[in-house]
């Protein structure tokens, strides 16, 4: 899913060069801003009930069904009048249809989303991440088809976003489809509650952590055009790819976390020593290739991403443990406390961006994630050490055991995939023999 996203962002910026890259962030910022403010936390929901048992994946389902489509058509019509109103980030934005016909992926959306939440509380992550490859591979057909070979701009890129949703969303009916018997997808109003209340305690958490990761976006129009916008979506497409590595991590531990009482804090120091491990290499090599690499696969228009890379790394790093952090936080109902430390977080976001990117350009919008980034680490690495009784640098500081369990867990991973394939090929060798 990395490989192919990132493709996706080459090609899109090598296409649309910095200016059109530029727009194409801020409408999906914006979008993002709709889709949080106009959804309470159901994903969250979703996962936290399946993985306890308390509600059963049909019962899920069929409250995704109902309140995605519904929450996604007060989304559109939110995003309708914002567009009626002028809201200044995408005022500057010449084709407002480009916004209209974006917003129309809202309900799918959150189908998708809060529909592979499900499949994660079920703890089968290998299906999630089949179907989320089998999508992104589709998203990346399409890419290529309208923007690099019909090169329609970017009513080519909002036509392949949506088909991607559309498509994720007729993989998610199949699957149900096929994982439940039909009397097991039923609609019940304690289900409904359930995922309200929880969501609701997430919501406002949710929402601070969308201001604190994407609010840049929409204040930077305000000083900056649409050129320079553009180089600062490099920086965060080459950059935040590092958060798929504790994403992926703190998925995989949620289900687990969520179902012991003492909240499993030795999988929690290992989740967040795992990360820094796989994290920091990564980190040094884009700083010591990302001045040749990154003109290289975007183009010579993005040499200006380089230093606003530099300074936004070391908060992509925080916020990589955070995100563990909050997962941990998060699974042993805990909700309050997230949205209380990353609300104080995107507080500080705003002002810095507010006092930097007139100073600074798009290298101000990387210190200020910077700045926010570490502030919402440092404060849910103390409250998890204040809660549980771990001590900090038990989290944090790496040991030659880790490395090892980690080089034993690879060579393990590689083994079972190598013994798969080989029963794979002897399967459907026997199956030909009786054919025969």
């Amino acid at each position: 899913m990395f490989a192919t996203a990132f493709v996706g962002n080459m090609i899109l910026a090598r296409c649309l060069g910095a200016s059109g890259m530029g727009i194409w962030s801020i409408m999906v910022t914006f979008l993002s801003m709709i889709l949080l403010v106009c959804g309470p936390g159901i994903a969250s929901a979703n996962v936290y009930y399946v993985a306890q048992g308390k509600h059963t994946a049909g019962e899920s389902w069929a409250v995704t069904l109902l309140l995605g489509t519904g929450f996604g058509i007060v989304g559109v019509c939110t995003g309708k009048v914002l567009l009626w109103l002028r809201f200044k980030s995408i005022a500057g934005i010449e084709d407002q249809r480009l916004i209209l016909l974006l917003l129309l992926s809202l309900p799918l959306l959150y189908i998708t989303d809060w529909g592979y939440k499900i499949i994660l509380g079920m703890d089968r992550i290998g299906l999630m991440n089949l179907l989320g490859l089998i999508s992104n591979i589709f998203h990346l057909g399409l890419i290529i088809l309208f923007v690099e070979i019909m090169k329609i701009g970017l009513w080519g890129v909002v036509t392949a976003y949506l088909g991607m949703y559309l498509s994720s969303t007729l993989m998610l009916i199949v699957t149900f489809l096929i994982l439940m018997r039909p009397k097991e997808f039923r609609l019940r109003w304690k289900t409904i509650q359930l995922d309200v209340v929880y969501g609701v305690k997430i919501y406002f958490g949710k929402l601070s952590e969308w201001t604190n990761n994407r609010i840049d976006l929409l204040i930077a129009p305000l000083f900056l055009d649409s050129k320079q916008i553009g180089l600062y979506a490099v920086v965060v497409a080459v950059t935040e790819k590092l958060w798929l590595i504790p994403s992926a991590i703190s998925q995989a531990v949620f289900p687990k976390i969520s179902a012991d009482i003492k909240g499993r804090p030795e999988l929690v120091g290992r989740a967040c020593r795992t990360s820094i491990i796989i994290m920091l290499p990564i980190m040094l090599l884009l700083i010591a290739g990302g001045w040749w690499v990154i003109p290289a696969l975007f183009g010579s228009e993005f040499q200006g991403s380089y230093l606003p890379m530099l300074a936004i790394l070391p908060g992509i790093f925080m916020l990589g443990i955070s995100q563990i952090l909050s997962a941990s936080l998060a699974a042993t109902n805990h909700p309050a406390t997230i949205s209380a430390v990353v609300t104080v977080a995107s507080v500080i976001n705003v002002i810095l961006n507010f006092l930097l990117i007139p100073r600074m350009g798009i290298t101000g919008c990387s210190l200020a994630s910077t700045g926010s980034y570490t502030f919402q680490a440092v404060a849910l690495l103390w409250y998890y050490c204040q809660y549980t009784g771990v001590r900090p640098v038990s989290l944090i500081r790496v040991q030659f055991s880790d490395l090892l369990i980690l080089l034993k867990q690879s060579r393990q991973i590689i083994a079972n995939g190598s013994y798969e394939r080989q029963e794979s090929l002897r399967f459907k060798l026997f199956n030909k023999i009786c054919s025969r």
